[in-house]
Protein backbone atom coordinates (compact mmCIF):
# COMPACT_ATOMS: atom_id res chain seq x y z
CA UNK A 1 0.00 0.00 0.00
CA UNK A 2 1.05 3.60 -1.17
CA UNK A 3 1.77 5.68 2.25
CA UNK A 4 0.30 9.14 0.90
CA UNK A 5 -0.50 10.40 -2.27
CA UNK A 6 1.51 14.00 -4.01
CA UNK A 7 1.91 15.93 -6.80
CA UNK A 8 4.02 13.90 -8.91
CA UNK A 9 2.02 10.90 -8.51
CA UNK A 10 -1.48 12.17 -10.50
CA UNK A 11 -0.82 11.19 -13.89
CA UNK A 12 -0.35 7.38 -13.20
CA UNK A 13 -3.27 7.55 -10.65
CA UNK A 14 -5.11 9.52 -13.35
CA UNK A 15 -4.43 6.96 -15.98
CA UNK A 16 -5.61 4.01 -13.32
CA UNK A 17 -8.36 5.66 -12.86
CA UNK A 18 -9.11 6.12 -16.27
CA UNK A 19 -8.60 2.08 -16.88
CA UNK A 20 -10.59 1.50 -14.04
CA UNK A 21 -13.33 3.75 -15.33
CA UNK A 22 -14.13 1.17 -18.04
CA UNK A 23 -14.75 4.19 -20.92
CA UNK A 24 -17.29 5.97 -17.84
CA UNK A 25 -16.89 8.36 -15.25
CA UNK A 26 -15.83 11.18 -17.17
CA UNK A 27 -12.07 11.87 -18.06
CA UNK A 28 -10.06 11.82 -14.86
CA UNK A 29 -7.44 14.73 -16.70
CA UNK A 30 -9.28 17.77 -15.15
CA UNK A 31 -9.57 16.22 -12.09
CA UNK A 32 -5.54 15.72 -12.28
CA UNK A 33 -4.51 19.06 -12.58
CA UNK A 34 -6.72 20.06 -9.79
CA UNK A 35 -5.58 17.77 -7.93
CA UNK A 36 -2.05 18.80 -8.93
CA UNK A 37 -3.26 21.95 -7.77
CA UNK A 38 -4.65 20.92 -4.52
CA UNK A 39 -1.51 18.69 -3.12
CA UNK A 40 0.86 21.68 -3.91
CA UNK A 41 -1.16 23.77 -1.97
CA UNK A 42 -1.85 22.06 0.76
CA UNK A 43 0.38 19.40 0.95
CA UNK A 44 0.58 15.40 0.22
CA UNK A 45 -2.65 13.39 1.53
CA UNK A 46 -1.74 10.28 3.66
CA UNK A 47 -3.07 7.28 2.09
CA UNK A 48 -5.17 5.67 4.93
CA UNK A 49 -6.48 1.87 5.09
CA UNK A 50 -9.84 1.44 6.76
CA UNK A 51 -8.16 -0.89 9.43
CA UNK A 52 -6.65 2.47 10.52
CA UNK A 53 -9.80 4.78 10.32
CA UNK A 54 -10.43 6.06 14.13
CA UNK A 55 -13.22 8.18 13.28
CA UNK A 56 -16.05 9.00 10.70
CA UNK A 57 -15.44 9.80 7.23
CA UNK A 58 -18.00 11.07 4.27
CA UNK A 59 -17.46 9.77 0.87
CA UNK A 60 -17.37 12.52 -2.15
CA UNK A 61 -17.48 12.63 -5.77
CA UNK A 62 -19.04 14.72 -9.14
CA UNK A 63 -22.12 13.75 -10.58
CA UNK A 64 -23.89 14.40 -13.82
CA UNK A 65 -22.46 14.50 -17.17
CA UNK A 66 -19.05 14.72 -17.77
CA UNK A 67 -19.00 16.49 -20.82
CA UNK A 68 -20.24 19.51 -19.27
CA UNK A 69 -18.32 18.72 -15.93
CA UNK A 70 -15.46 19.39 -18.06
CA UNK A 71 -16.84 22.92 -19.17
CA UNK A 72 -18.27 24.52 -16.54
CA UNK A 73 -14.82 23.64 -14.62
CA UNK A 74 -15.13 22.76 -11.24
CA UNK A 75 -13.00 23.84 -8.63
CA UNK A 76 -13.41 21.78 -5.49
CA UNK A 77 -15.34 24.00 -3.51
CA UNK A 78 -18.37 22.48 -4.82
CA UNK A 79 -17.11 19.02 -2.84
CA UNK A 80 -16.23 20.82 0.68
CA UNK A 81 -19.76 22.36 0.47
CA UNK A 82 -21.48 18.97 0.13
CA UNK A 83 -18.88 18.00 3.08
CA UNK A 84 -20.13 20.86 5.26
CA UNK A 85 -23.67 19.75 4.88
CA UNK A 86 -23.34 16.76 6.42
CA UNK A 87 -21.39 17.95 9.31
CA UNK A 88 -24.55 18.34 11.59
CA UNK A 89 -25.27 14.37 10.78
CA UNK A 90 -21.83 13.45 11.85
CA UNK A 91 -21.19 12.54 15.44
CA UNK A 92 -18.14 13.78 15.63
CA UNK A 93 -15.25 15.64 13.51
CA UNK A 94 -14.62 14.02 10.28
CA UNK A 95 -11.47 11.97 10.30
CA UNK A 96 -10.98 10.45 6.29
CA UNK A 97 -11.99 11.07 3.51
CA UNK A 98 -13.30 8.09 0.54
CA UNK A 99 -14.17 8.03 -2.99
CA UNK A 100 -17.48 7.41 -4.76
CA UNK A 101 -15.98 5.57 -7.35
CA UNK A 102 -12.43 5.21 -8.45
CA UNK A 103 -12.95 4.83 -11.90
CA UNK A 104 -13.02 8.36 -13.94
CA UNK A 105 -13.04 11.46 -12.84
CA UNK A 106 -14.03 10.90 -9.11
CA UNK A 107 -10.98 9.24 -7.83
CA UNK A 108 -9.13 12.62 -8.51
CA UNK A 109 -11.48 14.09 -7.37
CA UNK A 110 -11.53 12.58 -3.97
CA UNK A 111 -7.73 13.56 -3.96
CA UNK A 112 -8.79 17.82 -4.13
CA UNK A 113 -11.30 16.78 -1.12
CA UNK A 114 -8.64 15.36 0.90
CA UNK A 115 -6.10 17.60 0.12
CA UNK A 116 -8.15 20.83 0.67
CA UNK A 117 -9.36 19.74 4.10
CA UNK A 118 -5.93 18.18 4.99
CA UNK A 119 -7.34 14.75 5.94
CA UNK A 120 -6.47 11.19 5.21
CA UNK A 121 -7.55 9.74 1.96
CA UNK A 122 -9.32 6.29 2.56
CA UNK A 123 -7.41 3.77 0.01
CA UNK A 124 -11.24 2.64 -0.70
CA UNK A 125 -14.34 3.63 -3.13
CA UNK A 126 -17.46 1.86 -3.31
CA UNK A 127 -17.83 1.21 -6.87
CA UNK A 128 -14.69 -0.34 -8.12
CA UNK A 129 -15.11 1.27 -11.17
CA UNK A 130 -17.42 3.41 -13.21
CA UNK A 131 -21.02 3.21 -12.99
CA UNK A 132 -23.80 5.51 -14.10
CA UNK A 133 -25.87 5.53 -11.16
CA UNK A 134 -25.83 6.71 -7.84
CA UNK A 135 -27.48 3.49 -6.37
CA UNK A 136 -24.76 1.44 -7.89
CA UNK A 137 -22.81 2.07 -5.18
CA UNK A 138 -22.04 -0.70 -2.78
CA UNK A 139 -23.27 2.30 -0.35
CA UNK A 140 -26.77 1.21 -1.04
CA UNK A 141 -26.40 -2.65 -0.60
CA UNK A 142 -29.83 -4.05 1.00
CA UNK A 143 -28.21 -5.75 3.90
CA UNK A 144 -26.62 -2.31 5.36
CA UNK A 145 -28.60 -0.84 7.42
CA UNK A 146 -28.38 2.30 9.56
CA UNK A 147 -28.87 6.27 9.43
CA UNK A 148 -27.05 7.59 6.49
CA UNK A 149 -27.30 11.04 4.32
CA UNK A 150 -26.64 12.49 1.08
CA UNK A 151 -25.47 15.99 0.34
CA UNK A 152 -25.56 17.92 -3.33
CA UNK A 153 -23.96 21.36 -3.85
CA UNK A 154 -23.47 23.54 -6.67
CA UNK A 155 -21.18 25.83 -7.69
CA UNK A 156 -22.89 28.73 -6.93
CA UNK A 157 -23.84 27.63 -3.14
CA UNK A 158 -27.07 25.76 -3.90
CA UNK A 159 -27.41 22.75 -1.42
CA UNK A 160 -29.66 20.02 -0.61
CA UNK A 161 -29.41 17.03 2.02
CA UNK A 162 -31.70 14.01 1.86
CA UNK A 163 -31.85 10.84 4.13
CA UNK A 164 -29.42 8.44 2.02
CA UNK A 165 -31.20 4.46 2.58
CA UNK A 166 -33.08 3.89 -0.38
CA UNK A 167 -31.07 3.74 -3.36
CA UNK A 168 -33.68 4.19 -6.18
CA UNK A 169 -35.23 7.74 -4.10
CA UNK A 170 -31.23 9.47 -4.15
CA UNK A 171 -31.15 8.35 -7.86
CA UNK A 172 -34.20 10.01 -8.78
CA UNK A 173 -33.37 13.25 -6.55
CA UNK A 174 -29.57 13.25 -7.64
CA UNK A 175 -31.19 13.27 -11.40
CA UNK A 176 -33.85 16.62 -10.59
CA UNK A 177 -30.18 18.24 -8.40
CA UNK A 178 -28.03 17.81 -11.30
CA UNK A 179 -30.31 19.40 -13.88
CA UNK A 180 -31.42 21.95 -11.40
CA UNK A 181 -27.64 22.77 -10.55
CA UNK A 182 -26.55 23.19 -14.23
CA UNK A 183 -25.97 19.56 -15.40
CA UNK A 184 -23.18 18.49 -12.58
CA UNK A 185 -23.49 18.52 -8.89
CA UNK A 186 -20.93 17.37 -5.72
CA UNK A 187 -21.91 14.61 -3.47
CA UNK A 188 -20.94 13.62 -0.29
CA UNK A 189 -21.92 10.78 1.10
CA UNK A 190 -22.11 9.82 5.38
CA UNK A 191 -21.56 9.30 7.96
CA UNK A 192 -18.89 5.91 6.83
CA UNK A 193 -17.82 4.64 10.52
CA UNK A 194 -15.03 2.81 11.70
CA UNK A 195 -15.47 -1.42 11.86
CA UNK A 196 -18.86 -0.77 10.90
CA UNK A 197 -18.86 0.17 7.03
CA UNK A 198 -16.15 -1.80 5.41
CA UNK A 199 -18.14 -4.02 3.35
CA UNK A 200 -19.50 -1.34 1.69
CA UNK A 201 -15.93 -0.39 0.37
CA UNK A 202 -13.70 -1.72 -2.48
CA UNK A 203 -10.46 -1.92 -0.36
CA UNK A 204 -7.36 -0.73 -2.00
CA UNK A 205 -8.92 0.98 -4.75
CA UNK A 206 -5.81 4.03 -4.76
CA UNK A 207 -3.16 1.81 -4.56
CA UNK A 208 -4.59 -0.51 -7.78
CA UNK A 209 -5.24 2.74 -9.51
CA UNK A 210 -1.98 3.77 -9.27
CA UNK A 211 -0.30 0.20 -9.87
CA UNK A 212 -2.27 0.21 -13.07
CA UNK A 213 -1.18 3.60 -13.84
CA UNK A 214 2.21 2.94 -13.32
CA UNK A 215 2.48 -0.34 -15.71
CA UNK A 216 0.81 1.89 -18.30
CA UNK A 217 3.40 4.68 -18.03
CA UNK A 218 6.25 2.51 -18.17
CA UNK A 219 5.13 -0.13 -20.78
CA UNK A 220 6.63 -0.05 -24.20
CA UNK A 221 4.10 -1.44 -25.52
CA UNK A 222 0.62 -3.30 -24.98
CA UNK A 223 2.20 -6.89 -24.41
CA UNK A 224 4.48 -5.80 -21.87
CA UNK A 225 1.44 -3.68 -20.07
CA UNK A 226 -0.11 -7.53 -19.68
CA UNK A 227 2.91 -8.93 -18.74
CA UNK A 228 3.00 -6.19 -15.74
CA UNK A 229 -0.41 -6.59 -14.99
CA UNK A 230 -0.82 -10.55 -14.85
CA UNK A 231 2.15 -10.35 -12.44
CA UNK A 232 -0.31 -9.43 -9.60
CA UNK A 233 -4.28 -9.96 -11.19
CA UNK A 234 -5.84 -12.08 -13.44
CA UNK A 235 -6.62 -10.58 -17.31
CA UNK A 236 -7.36 -11.07 -20.80
CA UNK A 237 -6.34 -9.07 -23.62
CA UNK A 238 -7.67 -8.83 -27.19
CA UNK A 239 -5.83 -7.00 -29.86
CA UNK A 240 -7.16 -5.63 -33.44
CA UNK A 241 -8.69 -3.31 -35.71
CA UNK A 242 -12.22 -1.54 -35.26
CA UNK A 243 -13.96 -2.86 -38.13
CA UNK A 244 -17.51 -1.37 -37.21
CA UNK A 245 -18.43 1.11 -34.96
CA UNK A 246 -22.43 1.83 -34.38
CA UNK A 247 -22.89 4.91 -32.01
CA UNK A 248 -25.82 7.08 -30.81
CA UNK A 249 -26.10 9.59 -28.46
CA UNK A 250 -28.88 9.37 -25.73
CA UNK A 251 -28.86 12.58 -23.96
CA UNK A 252 -25.05 13.31 -23.26
CA UNK A 253 -23.81 9.80 -23.33
CA UNK A 254 -22.90 7.31 -26.18
CA UNK A 255 -24.67 4.62 -27.23
CA UNK A 256 -23.75 1.62 -29.28
CA UNK A 257 -21.53 -1.24 -30.20
CA UNK A 258 -18.06 -2.41 -32.30
CA UNK A 259 -16.81 -4.45 -33.71
CA UNK A 260 -13.12 -5.99 -33.19
CA UNK A 261 -10.92 -8.01 -36.34
CA UNK A 262 -8.63 -9.29 -33.55
CA UNK A 263 -4.81 -10.31 -34.45
CA UNK A 264 -4.28 -11.19 -30.68
CA UNK A 265 -4.87 -13.92 -29.21
CA UNK A 266 -6.06 -15.07 -32.45
CA UNK A 267 -7.79 -14.21 -35.44
CA UNK A 268 -11.81 -13.82 -35.04
CA UNK A 269 -14.53 -10.92 -34.49
CA UNK A 270 -15.31 -10.05 -30.82
CA UNK A 271 -17.79 -7.45 -30.01
CA UNK A 272 -18.27 -4.93 -27.83
CA UNK A 273 -21.04 -3.17 -26.02
CA UNK A 274 -21.49 0.38 -24.05
CA UNK A 275 -23.57 2.43 -22.50
CA UNK A 276 -21.47 5.06 -21.70
CA UNK A 277 -19.24 2.62 -19.80
CA UNK A 278 -18.02 -0.96 -22.01
CA UNK A 279 -20.40 -3.53 -20.83
CA UNK A 280 -20.09 -6.59 -22.55
CA UNK A 281 -17.28 -8.00 -24.37
CA UNK A 282 -18.77 -11.26 -26.63
CA UNK A 283 -18.22 -13.85 -29.04
CA UNK A 284 -20.56 -15.32 -31.49
CA UNK A 285 -23.01 -14.68 -28.77
CA UNK A 286 -21.11 -16.15 -25.73
CA UNK A 287 -19.58 -13.49 -23.44
CA UNK A 288 -15.83 -12.96 -22.65
CA UNK A 289 -16.43 -10.37 -19.63
CA UNK A 290 -19.58 -8.63 -18.51
CA UNK A 291 -20.12 -5.40 -16.29
CA UNK A 292 -19.21 -5.63 -13.48
CA UNK A 293 -15.88 -6.80 -14.71
CA UNK A 294 -13.56 -4.40 -15.66
CA UNK A 295 -13.49 -3.71 -19.70
CA UNK A 296 -10.98 -1.51 -20.73
CA UNK A 297 -10.30 -0.18 -24.08
CA UNK A 298 -6.50 1.12 -25.01
CA UNK A 299 -5.85 2.72 -27.67
CA UNK A 300 -2.39 1.59 -29.59
CA UNK A 301 -1.30 4.43 -30.46
CA UNK A 302 -0.72 6.18 -27.30
CA UNK A 303 -1.02 3.38 -24.94
CA UNK A 304 -3.76 5.11 -22.96
CA UNK A 305 -7.07 4.15 -21.92
CA UNK A 306 -10.25 5.66 -24.05
CA UNK A 307 -13.85 6.13 -23.57
CA UNK A 308 -16.44 4.82 -26.42
CA UNK A 309 -17.08 8.77 -27.68
CA UNK A 310 -13.29 8.13 -28.84
CA UNK A 311 -13.90 5.25 -30.75
CA UNK A 312 -14.14 5.38 -34.60
CA UNK A 313 -13.71 2.93 -37.09
CA UNK A 314 -10.31 1.48 -38.46
CA UNK A 315 -8.70 2.78 -34.49
CA UNK A 316 -6.27 0.17 -33.67
CA UNK A 317 -7.24 -0.68 -30.47
CA UNK A 318 -7.11 -3.45 -27.43
CA UNK A 319 -9.27 -4.40 -24.83
CA UNK A 320 -8.21 -5.63 -21.48
CA UNK A 321 -10.51 -7.42 -18.92
CA UNK A 322 -9.83 -7.52 -15.39
CA UNK A 323 -12.47 -9.75 -12.70
CA UNK A 324 -15.25 -7.88 -11.43
CA UNK A 325 -14.19 -5.40 -8.47
CA UNK A 326 -13.75 -7.42 -5.35
CA UNK A 327 -17.22 -6.00 -3.62
CA UNK A 328 -19.68 -7.29 -6.84
CA UNK A 329 -17.72 -10.87 -6.58
CA UNK A 330 -20.64 -12.60 -4.76
CA UNK A 331 -23.36 -13.34 -7.27
CA UNK A 332 -26.37 -11.91 -5.41
CA UNK A 333 -24.25 -8.47 -5.55
CA UNK A 334 -23.19 -8.67 -8.88
CA UNK A 335 -26.97 -8.94 -9.88
CA UNK A 336 -27.74 -5.65 -8.74
CA UNK A 337 -24.92 -4.33 -11.36
CA UNK A 338 -25.09 -6.75 -14.03
CA UNK A 339 -25.70 -6.94 -17.22
CA UNK A 340 -29.35 -7.72 -16.83
CA UNK A 341 -29.69 -4.07 -14.92
CA UNK A 342 -28.75 -2.26 -18.02
CA UNK A 343 -31.00 -4.44 -20.82
CA UNK A 344 -28.80 -8.04 -21.61
CA UNK A 345 -31.46 -10.03 -19.29
CA UNK A 346 -30.67 -12.82 -22.20
CA UNK A 347 -27.08 -13.37 -20.44
CA UNK A 348 -27.11 -16.73 -18.84
CA UNK A 349 -26.86 -16.92 -15.46
CA UNK A 350 -29.12 -13.16 -14.69
CA UNK A 351 -32.48 -12.45 -13.54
Amino acid sequence: MMQCLRSADMWALALGAAFLGCGGGGSPRLGMYLARHALDTCGPVRLLDYEELSGPAVVVGMIGAPNIDEEKLPSGDELLRAVDCLAPYVDGDCRAVGALEIGGSNGMFAVVAAARMRLPLLDADTMGRAFPLLSMSSWFLPEHSGRQFVAFADAVGHTLVIPGEDGEYVDKIAELMTRHFGGVAAVAIGPLLPRVHGQRLNLGSFTTAHRIGVALEHSSDIYSLYESLQEWTACELFVGKVSECVKQFQGHYPYGMCTLETTYPNWSHIRLDFQNEFLLLSRDGQSIATVPDIISVIDLSQLQPITPSELAYGMEIAVVTMPAPRIWQEDRRRRRVGPATFGYEWLDGYD
